[in-house]
This record gives C-alpha cells, sequence and structure tokens, in this order.
C-alpha cells in the first residue's frame, strides 16, 4: 500500500503561501466585522487542478483571481495582490495514531469532505478529505489572509482526471471559523502537472 505524501504535498503547498505560518494574524487584524470580510471580494477567474509527476494519491484544487496561476508554481514565483483557495485533496483507507502510517488511496471523483488541519482526532486521512487555505497577498507577496484552514464545507468532484491532458468539474462550499466568511461555487478546472523536486525552496514575488 502506498503511504501518503502528506510532507511533501504540505511542503509544496507552503512554498506557495497557504499555510497558516504564512499568515499574518495581528490582534487588531483578527477582530474583523462581517461586513469587512465581505467586502474583500473573491472573484475566481482561473482553476487549476495541481498534480505531481502523474501520481494519483494526491492533488490540489487551486482556484484564483490571477490568471496565469499554473506557469507561476511550475517558476516558482507568486503574483502580487492575488487571492487564491487551495484546496488540498486526498483519499485514504482509514486513520492511525500515525497518520503518515495510513494508506493512500487514488483519488477518484466524489465528495471530498473539509477537515481542519490541526485535527489529529476525526482522522482527517480518512475517505475522502480535503484541507482548504484561504490566500490574500499583499503588494510583497505575503499572506495577509486572517482566516487560515476552512472548518466545514467541502468539494464535488463531478469528474477528476490527473492526467497531463485532464481537469475536473464540480463544485465547492467552505466555511472558515463561525461561519460569517464563506467560499463557494461552481469549477472546470485545467490540469497541472510538476515535479516537486523542480521546485525552488523559496518562492519570488512577480
Amino acid at each position: 500500500m502506498k503511504k501518503l505524501p502528506v510532507s511533501l504535498l504540505v511542503l509544496s503547498l507552503s512554498a506557495w503561501g497557504c499555510g497558516e505560518a504564512d499568515v499574518a494574524a495581528s490582534p487588531a487584524s483578527v477582530e474583523q466585522t462581517e461586513q469587512e470580510l465581505q467586502a474583500r471580494a473573491f472573484n475566481p477567474r482561473e482553476v487549476i487542478l495541481l498534480s505531481f509527476s502523474g501520481d494519483t494519491h494526491s492533488a490540489a484544487l487551486m482556484i484564483t483571481d490571477t490568471p496565469g496561476a499554473c506557469a507561476r508554481f511550475q517558476q516558482g514565483k507568486r503574483a502580487r495582490w492575488e487571492k487564491v483557495l487551495t484546496f488540498e485533496l486526498g483519499k485514504a483507507d482509514g486513520y492511525t495514531e500515525d497518520p503518515m502510517e495510513a494508506n493512500a488511496l487514488p483519488l477518484d471523483k466524489g465528495f471530498y469532505k473539509v477537515v481542519h488541519h490541526d485535527d489529529t482526532s476525526a482522522g482527517p486521512f480518512q475517505d475522502r478529505w480535503s484541507i482548504v487555505f484561504n490566500t490574500e497577498r499583499d503588494g510583497e507577496c505575503n499572506n495577509t489572509s486572517t482566516l487560515g484552514s476552512a472548518q466545514g464545507g467541502g468539494v464535488y468532484l463531478q469528474s477528476l482526471d490527473l492526467s497531463s491532458t485532464g481537469g475536473g468539474r464540480g463544485a465547492y462550499h467552505v466555511s472558515f471559523g463561525s461561519g460569517a466568511a464563506q467560499r463557494f461555487g461552481v469549477f472546470e478546472a485545467t490540469p497541472c502537472v510538476i515535479n516537486i523536486e523542480d521546485l525552488p525552496p523559496v518562492f519570488t514575488c512577480e
């Protein structure tokens, strides 16, 4: 059985700026009103299905308001003022005390339920799961989002093909925190295949 390549996927997405360690969360910014959150409109313009050199056991769905995401990722670049919603996708046959021991299964179409990235009790590595991060870059490509990872919802994949000529179609609805901030919509994703070993340790800002 194939073990979950979670550390590689988290590493690559952290380099892209999707992890909470990259989130600026000052006391003043955390206390934002619902109106302020809604004012930061998210208008998706491109969706890519990020896969890793033909690996069918892990992938990421990236929804962005700045086109050219695949080329940027492959070149190790970030875009200024970009807003991104990233779904890390996985499937497993069960949960153990050590998540790295969970047996990964090939991804397929269906519903991927949101689990919080800090969850170690409910078993995020069980059946279809998704860890979802919101990213909002400033002029220096720092992630200024205070939303962290999604707390509820999920993404439904009506179709999924991880080949270099594939892609995916479906719909998503996720909520952050108390549910005041939500993201939802339908999508048709184009394929974006990368080799993790080719990614630079530090992404540049363009």
